[in-house]
């Protein structure tokens, strides 16, 4: 399968026509919306299959992003840090925006969404002993279990990093399904299931924003040579 996974962080009110008109790109480029479950499992069959996700918590997602996933039939992830969560922040470079509430939480769960473990702290674990890295681990999933009932059993690296110890790790253990990077690529049969990639993609992006993102790298070389050339014929 070409199964492409989106990454988001957040959809502002203003950015909510953008957002669903990248949705529906996709859409017209033949891939078929699935939740993260439901394509994991059938990442072996054949088809383009394209997933929603979300990062941290930011509040965008459940008080914008929620109501046009729901209005285009669409079922998302959202990878949570559970202290963002806890302290009502999510910290973002240079700034703080506020993150989802837990009833938030419960109502996109109610519509369909999935929940995701992002870590407790949004911890980059390369940077973590195996002592740490399983404190991070298992502290958000006693949260959320404990906040909305749920044990998640799919995982986002934070900042999308990760090494080999770590995914040694991963496959020497059976209860996590899978964990996802970015990296700006796609995944087939072959993608290892604890080092699937996504696309960063920022909800104001138009189509050719999107086009040279998510196209492959001989791809982007040609359209992004023909859009130069095509600029300079029409300016002339």
């Amino acid at each position: 399968m070409n199964w492409k996974i989106l990454c988001y962080h957040t959809v502002e009110k203003e950015q909510t026509s953008s957002f669903l008109n990248q949705l529906n790109w996709f859409q017209s480029k033949g891939y078929k919306y699935q939740s993260f479950s439901t394509a994991f499992e059938e990442r072996n069959q054949k088809g383009k299959s394209i997933t929603v996700t979300f990062d941290d918590g930011d509040l965008t997602a459940c008080s914008v992003a929620c109501n046009v996933l729901v209005d285009s039939g669409i079922q998302a992830m959202l990878y949570l840090s559970t202290d963002y969560i806890l302290k009502g922040n999510c910290y973002k470079a240079r700034h703080v925006r506020p993150a989802v509430t837990w009833d938030q939480l419960g109502r996109w769960i109610e519509a369909g969404h999935e929940i995701g473990n992002h870590t407790h702290t949004h911890a980059d674990l390369t940077l973590c002993d195996e002592e740490k890295m399983l404190e991070e681990l298992e502290y958000s999933q006693e949260i959320i279990k404990s906040k909305i009932g749920v044990m998640p059993v799919h995982f986002a690296y934070p900042w999308g990093r990760h090494n080999d110890k770590i995914l040694k790790w991963f496959h020497a253990q059976s209860y996590w399904k899978s964990a996802v990077a970015v990296g700006g690529r796609g995944n087939d049969s072959n993608t290892d299931q604890f080092a699937l990639g996504r696309y960063a993609l920022t909800a104001d992006w138009n189509v050719h924003e999107l086009r040279l993102t998510v196209l492959s790298r001989p791809g982007r070389f040609l359209y992004r040579t023909s859009l130069t050339y095509l600029t300079k014929l029409l300016a002339n």
